[in-house]
Protein backbone atom coordinates (compact mmCIF):
# COMPACT_ATOMS: atom_id res chain seq x y z
CA UNK A 1 0.00 0.00 0.00
CA UNK A 2 1.54 3.36 -0.83
CA UNK A 3 1.88 6.27 1.57
CA UNK A 4 -0.25 9.11 0.30
CA UNK A 5 2.29 11.77 0.18
CA UNK A 6 3.37 13.35 -3.04
CA UNK A 7 0.47 11.24 -4.53
CA UNK A 8 -2.72 12.44 -6.12
CA UNK A 9 -6.10 11.01 -4.90
CA UNK A 10 -6.89 9.12 -8.16
CA UNK A 11 -3.38 7.19 -8.31
CA UNK A 12 -3.48 6.91 -4.29
CA UNK A 13 -7.10 5.00 -5.04
CA UNK A 14 -5.93 2.87 -7.67
CA UNK A 15 -3.20 1.88 -6.14
CA UNK A 16 -5.84 0.43 -3.79
CA UNK A 17 -6.78 -1.94 -6.95
CA UNK A 18 -3.65 -3.05 -7.75
CA UNK A 19 -2.32 -4.26 -3.61
CA UNK A 20 -5.85 -5.27 -3.43
CA UNK A 21 -7.15 -6.87 -6.23
CA UNK A 22 -9.34 -9.78 -4.73
CA UNK A 23 -11.26 -6.38 -2.92
CA UNK A 24 -14.32 -5.09 -4.73
CA UNK A 25 -12.97 -1.28 -4.38
CA UNK A 26 -15.64 1.00 -5.44
CA UNK A 27 -14.98 3.66 -8.19
CA UNK A 28 -13.59 6.78 -7.97
CA UNK A 29 -14.79 8.77 -10.98
CA UNK A 30 -15.11 12.24 -9.26
CA UNK A 31 -12.16 13.68 -6.92
CA UNK A 32 -15.24 14.91 -5.26
CA UNK A 33 -16.77 11.82 -4.09
CA UNK A 34 -14.20 10.46 -2.01
CA UNK A 35 -15.82 10.60 1.22
CA UNK A 36 -18.80 8.88 0.17
CA UNK A 37 -16.43 6.04 -1.70
CA UNK A 38 -14.16 6.07 0.98
CA UNK A 39 -17.34 5.07 3.32
CA UNK A 40 -17.81 2.38 1.10
CA UNK A 41 -14.07 1.00 1.29
CA UNK A 42 -15.14 1.42 4.83
CA UNK A 43 -17.33 -1.46 5.07
CA UNK A 44 -16.19 -4.01 2.33
CA UNK A 45 -13.95 -6.95 2.75
CA UNK A 46 -10.54 -6.22 3.84
CA UNK A 47 -11.15 -3.14 4.76
CA UNK A 48 -13.99 -3.75 6.84
CA UNK A 49 -12.44 -6.56 8.65
CA UNK A 50 -9.55 -4.16 9.84
CA UNK A 51 -11.69 -1.50 11.13
CA UNK A 52 -10.49 1.33 8.54
CA UNK A 53 -12.12 4.68 10.10
CA UNK A 54 -14.73 6.10 7.78
CA UNK A 55 -14.07 9.40 6.48
CA UNK A 56 -15.82 12.41 8.79
CA UNK A 57 -17.84 14.61 7.04
CA UNK A 58 -15.51 17.61 8.45
CA UNK A 59 -12.63 15.93 6.97
CA UNK A 60 -11.87 18.01 3.91
CA UNK A 61 -8.29 16.66 3.28
CA UNK A 62 -8.45 13.24 1.50
CA UNK A 63 -5.14 12.55 2.73
CA UNK A 64 -5.66 12.59 6.53
CA UNK A 65 -7.78 10.51 6.18
CA UNK A 66 -5.73 8.25 3.64
CA UNK A 67 -2.50 8.40 6.04
CA UNK A 68 -5.28 6.66 8.96
CA UNK A 69 -6.71 3.78 6.12
CA UNK A 70 -2.71 2.95 5.41
CA UNK A 71 -1.65 2.95 9.33
CA UNK A 72 -4.41 0.69 9.57
CA UNK A 73 -3.76 -1.45 7.04
CA UNK A 74 0.48 -1.46 7.92
CA UNK A 75 -0.83 -2.63 11.60
CA UNK A 76 -3.70 -5.40 10.53
CA UNK A 77 -2.33 -8.88 10.86
CA UNK A 78 -5.93 -10.70 9.11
Amino acid sequence: MIYPKYIGLQDWWNALNIDYPQELIPLLANDNDWQQQGKILAGTGVFAQANIPSPSPKEEDWSEWARSVFLVMMNWRG
